[in-house]
């Protein structure tokens, strides 16, 4: 099977853009052969498995001269607001990247063309390859943008109702989608967050019994609960020395080590590598997940 998987924004940054990535890895696994379109801004070198074919747009070009368009207002990175975009710089979005998809499918000519987030690329995909198996997964900022943000939202609404399928991460998803979209709930497949069990399994190196080791992965940000989820923390029974917080994420607070009683400072965009909680993935008593995969 030849697969081609598309996202707006970069591969490497974001919960669905690792969600992604996780999905080329496991396909790779199992010998399928793919293809990869994605956004990203000049600089940027992103690490896909080894054999994929990547297809990059590269945003702030001549072509394309903003920051890569961003899911979530807050993005871990430079980036571009739907809400900001005006008809020229939609217009420009769309020519780069129907270009570049065009060329990964006179390459690959693929069974299938998988798109991430059901919002403007993937209603121009469908569009533009109505005779394509074309299917969309729901990340629930694309729910966000349809509920807030005017952008083509009736041309969106009538695309996203005519792919093949939409896989959502969660069974709440499902009304939502229906709902945001006019979808036929028999289009909507539940198929779940997932993790990469090559990173993250139960060790069987003994922990220290005297620590309680915690740990978020994802956008450390207020909306996603990081600050309700330190003000719990003061109130567990245990002696504030036995008890560690671990942060991996990027868009808000550092990440890394902190003791109980942070006061959630540091605000601003910044890259917060996953390094620091693999470091102790195989510790951690208790990990709580943002949206997305691990």
């Amino acid at each position: 099977m030849r697969i081609l998987s598309i996202s707006a924004q970069k591969p490497d940054s974001t919960g669905s853009g690792v969600y992604m990535t996780e999905l080329i890895r496991a396909f790779a696994d199992k010998g399928y052969e793919q293809g990869a379109v994605a956004g990203i801004g000049p600089e940027d070198r992103p690490e896909l498995p080894e054999g994929i074919r990547f297809y990059p747009v590269r945003f702030e070009t001549e072509d394309l001269p903003f920051p890569v368009a961003g899911m979530s207002d807050e993005m871990p990175y430079r980036s571009t607001r739907y809400c900001d975009m005006t008809e020229e710089m939609t217009v420009q979005f769309s020519q780069a990247f129907l270009k570049v998809i065009d060329q990964a499918v006179r390459k690959l000519q693929p069974d299938v063309i998988l798109c991430h987030h059901l919002y403007l690329l993937t209603a121009l995909v469908r569009k533009h390859y109505p005779e394509r198996r074309v299917y969309g997964f729901c990340h629930n900022t694309d729910l966000r943008q349809m509920q807030k943000n005017p952008l083509q939202r009736s041309f969106i609404a009538e695309q996203i109702c005519d792919l093949d399928g939409i896989f959502a991460l969660q069974a709440a998803q499902t009304a939502m989608i229906s709902e945001i979209y006019g979808a036929d709930t028999g289009k909507i497949h539940v198929v779940g967050i997932g993790y990469n069990d090559r990173i993250f399994f139960q060790s069987e190196r003994k922990r220290n019994g005297s620590e309680i080791r915690i740990a978020y992965a994802g956008k450390i940000a207020e909306k996603k609960g990081v600050m309700s989820l330190l003000r719990a923390m003061e109130h567990l029974p245990y002696r504030t020395e036995r008890i560690h917080l671990f942060l991996a994420g990027g868009a808000g607070l550092c990440g890394g080590r902190r003791p109980l009683g942070m006061d959630g400072g540091g605000r601003g965009p910044l890259q917060c590598p996953r390094e620091p909680l693999h470091a102790v993935r195989r510790e951690i008593s208790l990990l709580f997940r943002g949206a997305g995969g691990l």
